[in-house]
C-alpha cells in the first residue's frame, strides 16, 4: 500500500504493504454448462470504491475491481492502476498510480449433488492507497475508468466498446469532516438461476454509524477501445450507459418479479426470465441528521442461466377442478427433473401410478386423495411433493323450463336440481319479482307485476365449488288490437294497404271485412275497391294461447271511393316533317273534368281545349294530358308523335367581326346532320381555323389575333340523315 501526502505545492510517497479481501459465498442452484460456453470472454465485470478518514486530512482509498478470468485474453488488472483526483470545480489535483497487489479468484459454491458447476471465473483485485487531502470547499472526486465490458451483456448497448467508471466523492468539510464512507459487506453473486426467485444481501456498513438508504443507479461509461485505462480519467459529470429497450434504471433485470431492492436493508430479489449477461448498479446513500453526506456505488455483472434445480411441484387444485368430476388433470410445474413418478392416492388399487409429465387419472368415487409426485434429475438428486385433491361430481345445477304465463294470472314455482346435497347453499336471484329474493329451495309463487322477459338465476355452493344456472321467465301482456290504413283521397279503382299494429306475444289469427263483400285472413292485407261509394271496415283478432282473447274494431263508412275522370284528347298529324313541324290538339275529356293540361314534352304546355303547337326540333314526342275532376281524382292520356328530321344547311357569304353584336361570327346554319366539319383557308390554301361543332362559328381571328379584311375559302363536310356525305366549298368575305 502507498501513502500519499498532499499540500498546495507538492506531495510525498511512503510505501507499506497491506491488502484486505472480504468475501462471502453465495450458495446458488445448478446452472447449465452450455450457457457459459457462450460467455467466456475476459472483460471488466464490475467495481466499487470506498474511503476511510484516518485523521490529519489522510484518507485511505480502497477500490475493488472485478474481471472475467475464464480465458487468457482480455482486460487484465492494471499495474499500476491510475487513480485520478479532482476538486469540486473539476480541476485535476493529481493522478496516483497504485501497484497491483495479489488478487484472488472468487471460489465456487460448495459441492451439491444437484449442481453441475459451470466454468465461471471471476477475479477480484483490491487496490488501496492513503492520500492526504487538505480540506477545500466542495471536497474531492476520486475516479477510476477502465474499458471494456463483456460483449455478451444484453441489457446495455455497445458493451464491447464501453468501459466502466468507479468513483466516490469526499464531501465538503463544511457539510461533514473526517467522514468514512459506507462499504458493501458481501461479495456479489456471479450467476443466478432463471425463473427461480433469487435474493441477495447487498447491505453495507458505515464506520460512523450513519443512516443508509439503498437504491439502484445506472452505471457509467469510462474508457474506450482507443484509451483502455485513461490517465487521467475524465472529470465529472460522467455519462451513464444506454439501456437496451425494455430495460431501465428501475428495471435492470427482467423477471417475474423484476429486479427489486429493499431500500432499508439493501436486499435485492428477482426471478429472472431472460437468459444472458446483465449489468446492474447498487447505490447506498449515507445520511447524517437527515442530510445526505455521501454515496457509495457498486457496479457488477451477473449471468442469468438455466439451472438444474430439482423442485417437484404439482399445481394445487383450482376451484374449477373441485367439481370437475371423477377424472382430474394434473399440472406438473416441477423444475429441473428429468423423470417423474406419480402416485394418485387411490387405495383401492396398485395401478394408480404414472411416469408421464402431466397425467390424468379417473377415480372410482368421490372423496379426498393425496397425490404424490417424485421428480428426479440424477442419482441422489430428487424432490417429492404431496398435494391433496378433492373429487366431486359437477354440481350441474338447473331448474325445469317454465312455460310463459299471462300477466293477469302469472305465478311461477321454481325448483333447482343437480349433484348437491341438502347442505348446499342455494341462492335464487329473481329481479323485478314482487316476491323478494328467496334463499331456499324451492322458490314458490313468484309473481311479476308487469309483463316482460325476466332472467331467473339459481346459484349453488357446496364442497368449495359453485355453479349457476339461468333461464328466462316470460310474462305475456294482454293483447291490444290495433291497425292502420292511409287517410288519403280514394279514386276508383282504389288500392289500399292495411297494416296490423296489434300488440300480442302469443300467435294471432286475423279476420278483415272490407265492406264490399271481400275479406282476408292476412295480418297486413291489401285490397282494391273497384266501385265508388262508402264502405264499412271490420277488423277482428283471435288469441288462442297464454293470454286468450277476441277483439274487434268496426269503422262505419271507413273508406269513401270517388269516381275517376277519363283523360282523352286528339292530336293531328301524328307524323310531320321538320319543315312543317306544327300539330293541333283537341281536348275530348268528360264534363266532370275541371282542369286539363297538355304537355308537349319539349318544355311547352297548354290549358286550352284546342291549341296549335310548333316543334323546333325533330324526333319522337309522347304528348301527355293530365286531368282532374271535382273530387280531386286525376287521370292521364298519352299520344306519340314524330317530327321527321330533314338535313338542311345555309352558308352566308360575308360577316363583319367588328364587335357590334351584329353578324360578328361566320357560322353556317345546319339542321339534322350526323357528322359535321367546317374549315377556313387563306388565299394560299392554308387551313387557318376549323371546328366539328355545328354551333361554333369563326370570329375572324387567327391564334387570338385579328385577321385582315379579305376573302377566305370555306369547306363544309357533313353527313345527312341517310348517311350520305356532302362537301360544300365557297368564299366568305371578312369586312370590318
Amino acid at each position: 500500500m502507498f501513502v500519499i501526502y498532499l499540500n498546495k505545492n507538492n506531495f510525498s510517497l511512503v510505501s507499506s504493504s497491506k491488502y484486505s479481501l472480504r468475501m462471502r459465498l453465495l450458495t446458488l442452484v445448478i446452472m447449465l454448462l452450455a450457457l457459459f460456453q457462450g460467455v467466456k470472454a475476459t472483460h471488466i465485470v464490475g467495481g466499487e470504491m470506498y474511503y476511510d478518514c484516518l485523521g490529519g486530512d489522510d484518507y485511505r482509498i480502497t477500490l475493488k475491481v472485478y474481471r472475467d478470468c475464464s480465458t487468457t485474453t482480455g482486460a487484465l488488472f492494471d499495474d499500476p492502476l491510475p487513480l485520478t483526483i479532482y476538486d469540486a470545480a473539476n480541476n485535476l489535483v493529481t493522478v496516483v498510480n497504485i501497484p497491483l497487489t495479489p488478487y484472488f479468484t472468487i471460489p465456487p459454491p460448495p459441492f451439491d449433488p444437484c449442481l453441475t458447476p459451470p466454468p465461471v471465473c471471476i477475479e477480484v483485485a483490491t487496490y488501496s492507497t492513503v492520500v492526504n487531502l487538505p480540506a477545500i470547499p466542495g471536497g474531492y472526486t476520486i475516479v477510476y475508468q477502465r474499458c471494456c465490458r463483456n460483449p455478451g451483456i444484453l441489457n446495455m448497448t455497445n458493451p464491447n466498446s464501453t468501459g466502466m467508471t468507479s468513483f466516490i466523492k469526499i464531501p465538503d468539510p463544511a457539510v461533514v469532516s473526517c467522514n468514512s464512507s459506507a462499504r458493501f459487506n458481501n461479495l456479489p453473486p456471479t450467476y443466478i438461476c432463471a425463473y427461480d426467485l433469487f435474493t441477495f444481501d447487498h447491505s453495507a456498513t458505515d464506520p460512523d454509524g450513519d443512516s443508509l438508504v439503498y437504491d439502484f443507479y445506472t452505471p457509467f461509461e469510462g474508457g474506450s477501445l482507443s484509451s483502455l485505462a485513461p490517465n487521467p480519467s475524465t472529470s465529472p459529470p460522467f455519462v451513464p450507459v444506454t439501456w437496451v429497450a425494455g430495460y431501465s434504471q428501475n428495471n435492470q433485470i427482467n423477471g417475474a418479479p423484476n429486479l427489486g431492492i429493499n431500500t432499508i436493508t439493501g436486499e435485492i430479489n428477482v426471478a429472472p426470465s431472460v437468459l444472458g449477461i446483465h449489468i446492474y448498479g447498487i447505490k447506498v446513500s449515507e445520511y447524517r441528521g437527515g442530510v445526505l453526506i455521501g454515496e457509495s456505488m457498486r457496479e457488477f455483472q451477473v449471468i442469468v442461466t438455466n439451472c438444474n434445480i430439482v423442485v417437484a411441484n404439482v399445481d394445487p387444485q383450482t376451484a374449477v377442478q373441485l367439481c370437475a368430476g371423477l377424472t382430474l388433470n394434473f399440472t406438473n410445474t416441477s423444475i429441473g427433473a428429468l423423470t417423474y413418478s406419480w402416485d394418485f392416492g387411490d387405495t383401492t388399487t396398485t395401478t394408480d401410478v404414472s411416469s408421464l409429465t402431466s397425467p390424468s387419472y379417473t377415480y372410482p368415487d368421490t372423496g379426498t386423495y393425496y397425490v404424490t409426485l417424485i421428480g428426479t434429475a440424477s442419482a441422489g438428486c430428487a424432490d417429492t411433493s404431496v398435494v391433496p385433491f378433492e373429487v366431486h361430481l359437477p354440481l350441474n345445477v338447473s331448474f325445469p323450463e317454465t312455460p310463459p304465463q299471462c300477466i293477469n294470472t302469472n305465478s311461477f314455482d321454481l325448483f333447482a336440481s343437480g349433484n348437491f346435497t341438502s347442505n348446499a347453499l342455494i341462492t335464487w336471484t329473481l329481479p323485478m319479482a314482487s316476491t323478494p329474493l328467496v334463499y331456499s329451495n324451492p322458490a314458490l309463487d313468484i309473481i311479476y307485476p308487469d309483463s316482460g322477459k325476466y332472467i331467473a338465476t339459481v346459484g349453488v355452493s357446496e364442497f368449495g365449488c359453485t355453479d349457476i344456472y339461468s333461464d328466462t321467465l316470460f310474462v305475456y301482456p294482454l293483447p291490444v288490437i290495433g291497425m292502420t290504413y292511409p287517410l288519403e283521397l280514394a279514386c276508383e279503382p282504389y288500392s289500399i294497404q292495411f297494416t296490423d299494429t296489434t300488440l300480442s306475444w302469443s300467435p294471432v289469427s286475423y279476420s278483415w271485412n272490407f265492406g264490399d263483400g271481400a275479406t282476408s285472413t292476412l295480418a297486413n292485407p291489401s285490397h282494391t275497391y273497384l266501385d265508388t261509394g262508402y264502405f264499412d271496415l271490420t277488423f277482428t283478432i283471435n288469441v288462442d294461447t297464454i293470454c286468450i282473447a277476441t277483439q274487434t274494431i268496426f269503422i262505419p263508412d271507413a273508406i269513401h271511393v270517388y269516381p275517376s275522370p277519363d283523360a282523352n284528347f286528339h292530336i293531328t298529324p301524328t307524323i310531320q316533317s321538320v319543315f312543317t313541324p306544327t300539330v293541333e290538339v283537341t281536348d275530348l275529356t268528360s264534363d266532370d273534368v275541371i282542369q286539363q293540361i297538355i304537355y308537349y314534352m319539349d318544355g311547352d304546355s297548354t290549358l286550352l281545349d284546342f291549341d296549335t303547337h310548333y316543334y323546333h326540333d325533330t324526333g319522337w314526342y309522347n304528348v301527355y294530358q293530365w286531368v282532374v275532376n271535382v273530387a280531386g281524382c286525376t287521370d292521364t292520356a298519352v299520344h306519340p308523335i314524330y317530327i321527321i328530321p330533314e338535313t338542311t344547311i345555309y352558308i352566308p357569304n360575308a360577316f363583319t367581326p367588328n364587335g357590334d353584336g351584329i353578324n360578328d361570327v361566320f357560322i353556317p346554319v345546319v339542321r339534322d346532320t350526323r357528322k359535321y366539319l367546317l374549315m377556313i383557308f387563306d388565299r394560299w390554301g392554308e387551313i387557318i381555323w376549323q371546328t366539328d361543332n355545328p354551333l361554333q362559328g369563326w370570329d375572324g381571328t387567327l391564334k387570338n389575333k385579328r385577321t385582315k379584311v379579305d376573302t377566305y375559302v370555306y369547306k363544309v363536310k357533313y353527313m345527312d340523315q341517310k348517311h350520305v356525305e356532302h362537301i360544300l366549298v365557297g368564299h366568305v368575305t371578312l369586312v370590318r
